[in-house]
């Protein structure tokens, strides 16, 4: 019910953002994504970027704009787990569809997507005197939630620690093959939570 009834307003948002800072084909810019993520207080800069590349490339259609949502609360999660010391299912939440689905519908509702009235107000503030809403903050539940994050020692690599060559290789040969693996999971639940939704239906019959 959420998702359907933000319809009309995701491409309101769209096309707002695409008015100011779109090309003449009808596509946003990277300028205007960042001005959207400004406004909702979705990301920084650089994650926005990243976030924009991904999902859509040089420009964005109207038809990627779900798509570039759903990789930016993905991003959110996973900018919320990399602390973490341990994760429970050796992969982490940005794999886990359920997740994503929950925090795509979050971030939705944080950007007023359902509500025209206050979305109306929050883009006519945002153009008028450039007036944003808060950041957007995606709680992890359990069993994220409960895990004991890295301290700054943990997260730091030993500066003098000299290991040989060859176990140098086959760690970095490991950790390379566990995070293109982690990348595979990632990607086939945001794929699966983004199908999840009525969200591209929608816009596609539109």
């Amino acid at each position: 019910k959420l998702l359907k009834a933000s319809e009309p307003n995701i491409r309101r948002v769209f096309e707002f953002f695409q008015r100011w800072k779109g090309t003449p084909s009808g596509d946003m810019t990277l300028a205007g994504f960042i001005l959207l993520g400004e406004c909702f207080g979705v990301l920084n800069k650089d994650s926005l970027k990243v976030v924009f590349k991904k999902a859509s490339g040089s420009d964005m259609s109207p038809a990627k704009f779900p798509h570039v949502l759903m990789e930016s609360a993905a991003r959110v999660v996973e900018e919320e787990a990399e602390d973490l010391e341990t994760k429970p299912d050796g992969v982490g939440p940005s794999a886990d569809v359920a997740i994503l689905t929950q925090a795509f519908s979050e971030l939705c509702r944080h950007m007023l997507l359902s509500n025209t009235k206050a979305l109306g107000k929050c883009l006519d503030n945002y153009r008028r005197v450039g007036d944003r809403l808060p950041q957007f903050v995606f709680e992890l539940p359990e069993p994220y939630a409960s895990q004991p994050k890295k301290n700054a020692e943990e997260a730091a690599e030993p500066s003098n620690a000299v290991a040989p060559l060859q176990s140098a290789g086959q760690g970095k040969l490991a950790k390379y093959k566990a995070n293109a693996e982690e990348g595979k999971q990632r990607q086939d639940a945001l794929n699966s939570a983004l199908r999840s939704s009525a969200v591209v239906k929608l816009l596609k019959a539109s």
